[in-house]
């Protein structure tokens, strides 16, 4: 992100926190006052923006700034992202304590694999850091994982946005895909970083609804190769368990 959106996205975030917590609404001087003395014109650009994308919105009498429902509605979202993260969190810690290797706790956010708990051995591989995502679906362990379980037409889309893997047909895929429901694990060698492997199983709550998916990264090596069965065998424990804390 280029260092001069970081201002931006502080400032916008701190104008949504103040109007959630002010019902009556925030006029133009409130906003400005709570951004670091930044120019009118700066202020309207980002009172602009969160008026496009209907964040916000301006009250005809009153001409005061309130949060829209869908602001309001991104707020349950992001609480129930946090709030199942730490659920989750103990399974993920004890599968990686369990294997020595680094494990975590991925959701299907509509438009990518979202990375929501982490726990990594310090020597182990490390991923991206938690809420950042990755939307390689036909690449990456824990995005085939999570895309096996979505509707046929969510399925499509995905593919449609996402290279085959090297060597691989849709047909394929679509094989390897149902393998997976099949399964319930996924134990991939060949992922979308070299030389890293990963296993991974869907976590999976009352009737069968997906939750996200759990596993594990680790830099592939001939010491891991007698223990990658016991490796899955854990993974679907941890699985598991996640889907019995993530239910409350």
């Amino acid at each position: 992100m280029p260092k001069e959106a970081l201002p931006g996205l502080r400032r916008g975030l701190r104008i949504l926190e103040a109007l959630g917590q002010e019902p009556t609404g925030l006029r133009f001087g409130d906003i400005q006052s709570l951004c670091d003395g930044a120019p009118p014109s700066t202020i309207s650009r980002l009172v602009g923006a969160l008026l496009d994308e209907a964040l916000i919105r301006q009250d005809e009498t009153s001409h005061a700034y309130r949060l829209t429902e869908r602001a309001r509605n991104l707020g349950v979202a992001l609480a129930g992202a946090a709030a199942l993260s730490e659920r989750v969190r103990p399974a993920v810690r004890q599968l990686a304590e369990r294997t020595g290797q680094s494990a975590a706790f991925f959701v299907f956010d509509g438009t990518a694999c979202l990375l929501l708990a982490k726990h990594e051995p310090p020597e182990a591989f490390h991923y991206m850091s938690e809420g950042n995502a990755n939307g390689q679906f036909t690449r990456h362990g824990f995005a085939r994982v999570l895309m096996a379980f979505q509707p046929p037409a969510v399925q499509e889309r995905l593919l449609s946005q996402s290279l085959l893997p090297p060597h691989a047909s849709r047909r394929e895929f679509a094989a390897e895909q149902e393998q997976i429901r099949q399964d319930r694990q996924r134990i991939n060698l060949e992922d979308d970083a070299p030389g890293v492997g990963r296993i991974v199983a869907p976590v999976l709550g009352r009737g069968g609804n997906l939750l996200g998916a759990i596993g594990l990264s680790f830099f592939q090596g001939a010491h891991l190769t007698d223990h990658y069965g016991t490796m899955a065998q854990t993974v679907c424990v941890a699985a598991r368990q996640a889907a019995t804390l993530a239910m409350p």
